[in-house]
């Protein structure tokens, strides 16, 4: 493959941040209980350990993936090869897409910045792109560059999956199990390559208290005699069921003739082209709804609070049903926060960790539907791929745990109520420094929002009213109103 085509960006608008060594930062001991037995424990290399090895990387795209894979080039230059798999997207085949994230994503900063134009041909040594499809048998990879990567691989890092919390049935099943089974697959046809498998710690569904860094087989949180194959199987017949029933000539007949009856009332003229279009909305709207609802009500049965969690439990209990065919390590992260170092900090993306919270805490919401003493478990996303890196040192070492729990309650517990807490200041602050307003400088650099149990019936209402409130107050305020901070 040809150097991969990348921008030479000197800087890319980032804070300084100090960096530690590599050999500092690449050194770490690992935790768990070692699959092998030794009289004192010690340190792995991480360097050492990757130098000259072959490693697959799935999710490559994604938050957690694209931070692991740069950087692993650019703190372990002595890996062999890394060995994207990447599906192709719209109109973008694989590669584009590669080289459309190397060219604008953040991470790469520190790359480009001490590389430059080097960068192109480094990438071209260090890792291949192959275009492939989880949710395939044989990841969708013709058979050459199958048998071929099966001979040199050491390690699979299957970091994809969909992370919707409560997506359509059909597509978690198909991404969070079928994903999983069919990378465990080709990793079982490897001449030595091990798994580390990214889940989350949230697999435990809703229990209380310490919960132990171990796997159990066939799990569901509220226990029981559970099954997971014969589970996947009555998940997937639901979901022909429900698509079924929506496809169906009468159910069509019946949405169509609603929508008619609408029509009719509020359209003249000739509305055959209207009719067909909101008939086919709705009925389209309906089968994404139903197939949502099913995985919803699937996962709170057995006890995972969404559909998410359920899928990605599933995809466990599968894995440890390989048994001994499989070299295989599961690295359970908490909630995935910005970056505290790498590419530098602060860095996030889209609306991870605590973004959410933050931004309805910045508005005029009063109200959060939250429990305050509910741990806030949180970890920076490049703790969580320096947590990749030694798990998949120790895979490498053959001194690997079957299970890692990736989090910060243990012992730097943070409570929601303390999080919000925080925000609430931060917020504060930056309206009484930087209100762009007489309405944010007066009013909320003065905000407090309330955390409230979720199940408080009267929560939505009081924060409808007391915005309505709120909106009425500024709008008797004066255009032009000196507020000293």
């Amino acid at each position: 493959m040809g150097p991969i085509s990348c921008c030479c960006r000197r800087s890319v608008g980032r804070a300084p941040s100090t960096r530690t060594s590599r050999s500092d930062a690449l050194r770490a001991r690992p935790t768990g209980r070692s699959s092998t037995t030794m009289s004192e424990p010690r340190s792995i290399s991480i360097r050492d350990a990757f130098a000259g090895r072959h490693v697959l990387l799935t999710g490559a795209s994604g938050f957690v993936g694209k931070v692991w894979l740069a950087m692993m080039l650019d703190r372990a230059p002595e890996i062999g090869r890394i060995h994207v798999l990447l599906r192709p997207k719209a109109l973008l085949s694989a590669r584009d897409r590669f080289e459309k994230i190397v060219n604008t994503s953040p991470v790469f900063g520190p790359l480009h910045e001490r590389m430059g134009p080097r960068l192109s041909q480094y990438i071209a040594d260090k890792v291949e792109v192959l275009e492939g499809e989880l949710s395939a048998p044989d990841l969708l990879l013709d058979v050459d560059s199958r048998r071929r990567l099966q001979r040199q691989l050491d390690l699979v890092v299957h970091c994809a999956g969909l992370v919707d919390f409560n997506p359509d049935l059909r597509k978690a099943l198909s991404s969070n199990v079928d994903g999983t089974m069919h990378v465990a697959d080709f990793v079982e046809g490897c001449d030595r390559a091990a798994l580390l498998h990214i889940s989350t710690c949230y697999v435990a569904g809703k229990r209380h208290g310490r919960i132990d860094e171990r796997l159990l087989p066939e799990y569901a949180p509220l226990g029981g005699d559970f099954d997971a194959e014969h589970e996947l199987l009555e998940a997937r017949a639901a979901a022909a069921r429900i698509c079924a029933q929506h496809d169906s000539r009468e159910h069509a007949a019946k949405t169509r003739a609603e929508i008619e009856a609408l029509v009719r009332k509020r359209r003249s003229g000739d509305r055959a082209k209207l009719i067909a279009t909101l008939t086919n909305r709705r009925l389209r709207e309906e089968l994404k709804q139903a197939l949502v609802d099913e995985g919803m009500q699937r996962a709170r049965r057995l006890g995972w609070p969404n559909t998410y969690t359920y899928t990605k439990s599933l995809a466990e209990s599968l894995l440890l049903r390989r048994g001994e065919r499989i070299r295989l390590s599961m690295l359970r992260p908490s909630i995935v926060e910005s970056a505290v170092e790498y590419p530098f900090p602060g860095w996030n993306e889209s609306f991870n960790g605590s973004a959410p919270l933050a931004y309805v805490m910045s508005s005029w919401f009063r109200m959060i539907p939250a429990k305050p003493d509910a741990p806030f478990d949180v970890i920076p996303v490049d703790m969580v791929c320096k947590a990749m890196s030694i798990a998949g040192a120790a895979l490498l070492r053959d001194r690997h745990a079957p299970v890692y729990h990736i989090g910060t309650s243990d012992r730097h517990r943070c409570s929601v109520g303390r999080a919000a807490e925080l925000i609430v200041l931060a917020h504060r602050r930056h309206y009484r420094q930087s209100g762009q307003s007489a309405g944010e400088r007066v009013f909320k650099s003065r905000w407090d929002s309330v955390l409230v149990e979720p199940d408080d019936a009267f929560a939505v209402q009081r924060n409808r009213a007391l915005l309505s409130g709120a909106i009425e107050a500024i709008e008797l305020l004066p255009d032009k109103l000196q507020v000293k901070a």
